[in-house]
Order: C-alpha cells, then structure tokens, then sequence
C-alpha cells in the first residue's frame, strides 16, 4: 500500500513516480501462491500521475520445480535443499527481471531516485545493484525490520576471507548482506522510531521515520452499518507465531467456564488462507470451538465491512516486541472503531492507541479477562462501546501525509 500511496500523491510535490511491481495474473488463495511463477511478459499501464510496468515474476527454484514438475510425494524435502542451496545466487534471483528491466529503463531514462520498498528483503540486492551498474540514488524503506528486528533468529556468525565469501554464497540471510547492500544507499525509512534508532547504528547510515497510515477516501466513505448480533471481537490477515494469541484466547475459556451460555465470537479473517494459522487457532481452542471463527481469504472490501460491523478489532502483540506495527493498526484507527490489543507491547502500539484514546490494553489474561467482562456489560446496558477518539492524530496517519513525509526525504538528498 505505501508505493500505491506514492504513486496516487508524489505528483503533488513535484515527482513522477514510476512502480515496477510483480505480475500478478496468478490466484492468489494461500500464501504459498505468491511464491510460483506469473505472468509471460511485461504490461504497462498509464495513471493519472503515474506509470506502472507489472514485470513478469520468475518465482523461487522451489516453486518453479513445482510448477513445472508438480508435487511429488517425497521431492518436497528435495525441492527445499535446492532452494535453501541455490535459490539466492542472483541468476536464480525471482526478481532479476526486476533488476534487468529497471536498469535498461534507468540507463533510458532520466531517473533521480529509485526506492526499494521491502520484504521481501532480497529486493535490497536489487537497489544495490541498480545503484553500482547505472550510480542511481536509491532509498530502502523497510516495512519491517531485517536482522536488527525483534523476532528475528539471526543464525549468521559472520564470514571473512576466502572461505568465508564462499560460504556467504550458500547463506545469503546474513547480516552481511544487509550491511553491504544497504552501503551503497542514500538513506533508509522505517516505519517506528525506535526501529530507526536502532538500523542506524546497525547499517550506520541515516534513517527516517515514516509510519503506516491509511487511504483516507477508503474509509471516509464508508457507509453507517448495523453491528453483528453476537459481540465479535475481529482479527484481519495473518496471525505470526510470535504473536501471542493465547493469552486473549485463555481469557474468553475462563470467561466461558464461569458462563457456559456467553455470547462472544472470536473471528480470524482470512485465517484459513494461511498455513499453520488455522491448526493453530483449532489447537488452542479446544473447548470453545463454537466461539471461534475463521474464514476463507476475502476481497479488501470485505474485510472492512466486516470489521465495520465487529464491535472490536484486535491486536496482538508480538513476543518482547516494541517496535512491530502491523498495518492493521493504522486500519484500525481509520475505521474509528474500538480496538483491544492484547496483549500490549509496551511500545509503538500501546503508544498509539494510548494517544488515539480509541481502545483497551491488556497485559495478562486476568487483565484481558476483566476488560471483556466490561465491555460486553456496556453492550448490553448501552448497546455501544463508548470511546475517545483523537481525530487529529487519525488524520495524521494519512497516507497523503506520510507521502508528503518521503518526498520531503528525498528532497533532502
């Protein structure tokens, strides 16, 4: 959603973006589908403001083997191996058309800045290498943190000398990498401060906060809708495993053992799109199976009216995390709706919607447990959750604004 943002707005501050994107002709149902090949060749389309040039996408070894040989019982381990052993040299690279199109355009013509928006991370290979073949500026802007992130196992111990350059052809998730490619960059953003605190001391090199936000016109327009007749607590998109769903899951089987006949449902959107989510949710709910819900991945425009009618959306937290704000956060507040994050993170998201005033802070199942007994008591006195709301800050949280915060970046570059 960031580049779509700067692609819609930059024009109001004196750039033509032009956004080299994947193909995306194939269905996407799980998350294993954006791994396999799509698209044969490259499609080009005229905005209002904008270019965009969707490039046909190679796909990993792993998924290409699949593609063309299918799934073999017992080749699954083998198709992995190849991928782990080979997938990172860049002739293997699923996004060297990226690079072999973006360089021909660039040496065509006359470009200021390229940024590489990431995850993927193996994307910032491609602005390194851009930048050392044409001497393009280029900007890394990361929606999550790489090796400095919180929830990251960093297995790489460092490599030197000939062996070592060896080696870190067969690894390339190192934190060497990271430093290297990231040398050659301008700058970098990053979407919470004390993440930019953090990678300019690991890459050494300035950064810039610039949060998530929201398409205001996407949620303005919402039309007024009646709330579900169960209260419903809603989770949208993927659930990590570092986020630590248990702790509110507990909470509502305490709740239901003191009340059998609690009306409260528990609805993961999406959840059944990704693997190991749904086994996880059935594992942790034995018990209360009925209160809890997943659905099949649904359009964005769904999604939204159903957290729309939900009473409360989630958060979640992940595992000694300060600095990890999922976009449903920024979602969230543009929906104006009441959010219980649970549990907090003592950082960016109990942050925000302490200065929202818009929801509730859990730190524990007791905590969670006591908050859901009063809010479905106000339900059911008042028929609402009454709430504060800091319209101001929701507005600064547009992504209009936090276009107008990378061309002012790249301004002063």
């Amino acid at each position: 959603m960031r580049p779509l943002a700067w692609a819609k707005f930059m024009n109001q501050y004196g750039y033509k973006p032009i956004i080299i994107t994947r193909n995306w002709d194939r269905t996407i149902t799980t998350e294993d589908d954006v791994h396999f090949p799509s698209g044969k060749r490259i499609k080009h389309e005229i905005k209002d403001g904008y270019e965009v040039y969707y490039v046909p996408f190679k796909g990993t070894i792993e998924h290409r083997l699949i593609n063309h040989i299918g799934r073999i019982k017992g080749a699954s381990w083998l198709f992995s191996k190849i991928q782990k052993t080979f997938g990172h040299f860049f002739i293997f690279h699923p996004y060297r058309n990226f690079y072999k199109f973006a360089r021909k355009y660039i040496e065509k013509e006359n470009i200021d800045f390229v940024i590489v928006t990431v995850p993927p991370f193996d994307l910032l290979k491609i602005g390194y290498k851009l930048n050392k073949a044409t001497g393009v500026k280029w900007i890394a802007d990361y929606r999550d943190e790489w090796h400095t992130s919180e929830i990251k196992t960093i297995i790489s111990k460092g490599y030197s000398g000939f062996i070592g350059k060896i080696k870190q052809l067969f690894s390339p998730d190192t934190i060497e990498n990271e430093k290297n490619w990231l040398k050659s960059s301008s700058c970098f953003t990053t979407v919470t401060p004390l993440g930019v605190s953090r990678m300019s001391k690991f890459l050494n090199i300035p950064g810039n906060y610039i949060p998530n936000g929201f398409f205001k016109n996407e949620f303005d327009t919402v039309e007024p809708v009646q709330l579900f007749d169960v209260f419903t607590i809603t989770y949208a998109g993927w659930l990590y495993e570092s986020q630590q769903i248990e702790v509110l899951i507990q909470a509502i089987k305490n709740l239901h053992k003191k009340d059998r006949l609690i009306k409260v449902r528990l609805l993961f959107v999406g959840g059944n799109s990704f693997r190991g989510m749904s086994d996880r949710i059935s594992k942790l709910s034995v018990g209360i199976e009925h209160l809890v819900e997943m659905t099949d991945r649904v359009s964005r425009k769904d999604s939204i009216a159903i957290q729309k009618r939900s009473h409360l959306l989630l958060l979640c937290s992940h595992v000694d995390s300060k600095s990890i704000p999922s976009s449903k956060l920024y979602e969230y507040i543009a929906l104006r709706k009441p959010v219980l994050v649970c549990p907090g993170d003592f950082g960016i998201i109990n942050e925000t919607i302490e200065k929202m005033q818009n929801g509730f802070i859990c730190r524990s199942v007791e905590e969670a447990e006591s908050s859901l007994s009063s809010i479905m008591n106000e339900i059911s006195e008042k028929g609402i959750i009454n709430i504060s709301f800091n319209e101001n800050l929701r507005d600064s949280f547009s992504r209009e604004n936090q276009t107008k915060s990378i061309c002012e970046v790249l301004d002063s570059i």
